[in-house]
């Protein structure tokens, strides 16, 4: 079986041409919920921020997934 992050991360592209990355994890069912920003510029930053939100624990979505 392949493996599965707990969240995916994306990039959507600003007016002005700048590309913010966006993250969206997945609730209890296994459906992906709403993407919410990283505010970060780099994909592996906002990777890494994803990263430690799972490692603290926090909320990332509208559901408690870690």
């Amino acid at each position: 079986m392949k493996y599965r992050e707990p969240f995916t991360v994306f990039s959507r592209k600003l007016k002005s041409a700048k590309r913010v990355w966006y993250y969206q994890t997945y609730d209890q069912k296994g459906h992906r919920t709403s993407a919410l920003s990283t505010g970060q510029l780099t994909k592996s930053a906002a990777r890494a921020i994803c990263r430690t939100l799972e490692k603290e624990g926090n909320q990332v979505g509208p559901y408690d997934i870690f």
